[in-house]
């Protein structure tokens, strides 16, 4: 259940999770991993891990969370309300996104099985992770 837009590139070893979406001439850099019900947009290059249920753009921006294709798969609205706050605790605490999903999986904070694996993502692979984008002004430090 993977979409390969026209002219979408895969390195060597890449792997992409079920149900993902790679957009037009998005390219992946070898041995990345792309999670399950990932879109990649048009022209994105990666050359991180992309972790489960997000969208990414550009160059390893990840610009939000996949809602509509979560929606449209049929989970329910308790696993998404669940997987919506695991992605903001892991991409808006501050240090390491590793050691952050750990924590949070170590501590049971969250219930539904699909917030346990967008957590687990987080413990495998050897590559770094696809950051998301703040608001303009967000962490600005003046400079």
């Amino acid at each position: 259940h993977v979409v390969l837009a026209n002219g979408a590139l895969l390195g060597g070893h890449v792997s992409i999770g079920d149900h993902s979406f790679l957009g037009g001439a998005a390219a992946v850099h070898q041995f990345c991993r792309i999670g399950e019900s990932v879109m990649v947009a048009g022209h994105a290059a990666i050359t991180r891990d992309v972790p489960h249920f997000v969208m990414v753009a550009e160059r390893d921006d990840v610009i939000g969370f996949n809602v509509i294709g979560l929606k449209r798969r049929g989970f329910s609205r308790a696993a998404i309300a669940e997987l919506k706050a695991a992605f903001h605790v892991v991409y808006f605490t501050p240090g390491n996104i590793r050691d952050v999903a750990a924590q949070q999986l170590r501590a049971n904070a969250f219930e539904t099985a699909e917030a346990r694996h967008f957590l687990e993502f987080f413990a495998a692979g050897k590559r770094s992770f696809a950051r998301a984008r703040r608001a303009e002004g967000e962490g600005d430090d003046g400079d």
